[in-house]
């Protein structure tokens, strides 16, 4: 068998584009200021450094703002898709539920019990380990078990073999979606994309104090508003890299409503 080489991921393809363009930008940027302010009789007068304190801050700036706006996009983009899976999961489970009608007395109720049993364990137990990116070992049991199960149906018919056949297919769904939401439960945010965000945060509030400027209520209230809206925007975007526990985190509600189908 021949070696394949891995695939790079396209979240880590995107993010080091995004990293290389920012890396382009500033080194173009450093280089054309240094070009022009070295040619300018301006600065040889000591007349140009407001335009280069102004294009510097305005660039400190921009890098903040397109480190916070990828970061918050990537961030909002994950959380969204681990909602979407936990609906994928959790119907997957209903419709197995629905699905155990043709087939005979015993194995439906072992399935039936097993489904309920799995959606309330990852409804309560689990949901709240995933909080602190861990996991129900009880819960991968039970949907092992009900695996199980639905391979054992004995086959007596076409609408039996039709049932079993279909719940091997949202059994697999339901896997899928749990092995992806243990995963979004672990992830954690790009450690590169958040120093840089960081550090940008930092100069962004510097800048300012390095330049220096007339000390009086207005200037020191402005610097003070920049300084908190800069710490919020950080603190915003990085409780939205936690979908399962940040304040606009995944809730349970898809399992609810599944349990709430079976009743």
């Amino acid at each position: 068998m021949r070696y394949q080489h891995p695939v790079p991921e396209p979240e880590s393809i995107a993010f080091f584009l995004v990293l290389a363009l920012m890396m382009i930008i500033l080194l173009a940027a450093v280089v054309g200021v240094a070009i022009y302010s070295g040619r300018s009789d301006q600065a040889k007068e000591g007349k140009f450094n407001s335009q280069v304190v102004t294009i510097t801050a305005g660039l400190i700036s921009a890098l903040f703002m397109m480190s916070l706006v990828f970061l918050a996009a990537t961030s909002w983009q994950n959380s969204t898709q681990a909602r979407l899976r936990t609906y994928t999961e959790a119907g997957a489970i209903a419709e197995i539920y629905a699905l155990a009608a043709p087939i005979p007395e015993e194995p439906r109720a072992k399935i039936r019990s097993l489904s309920k049993s799995y959606l309330e364990e990852v409804k309560g137990a689990e949901w709240t380990l995933l909080a602190v990116g861990d996991r129900s070992e009880k819960a991968g049991a039970q949907l092992s078990s009900l695996r199980n199960e639905i391979i054992g149906i004995q086959v007596s018919g076409d609408a039996v073999k039709t049932a079993r056949d279909r719940m091997m297919d949202r059994v697999r769904e339901a896997t899928d979606a749990r092995r992806m939401r243990i995963s979004d439960a672990e992830s954690t945010p790009s450690t590169y994309l958040t120093v840089q965000l960081l550090l940008n945060g930092l100069l962004v509030i510097a800048v300012p104090m390095i330049i220096g400027y007339t000390i009086n209520r207005r200037s020191v209230i402005m610097q003070a508003l920049v300084a908190l809206s800069v710490a919020v925007a950080i603190l915003v975007v990085t409780d939205l890299t936690r979908p399962f526990s940040g304040v606009e985190r995944v809730t349970a509600t898809a399992y609810s409503l599944a349990l709430d189908q079976m009743h």
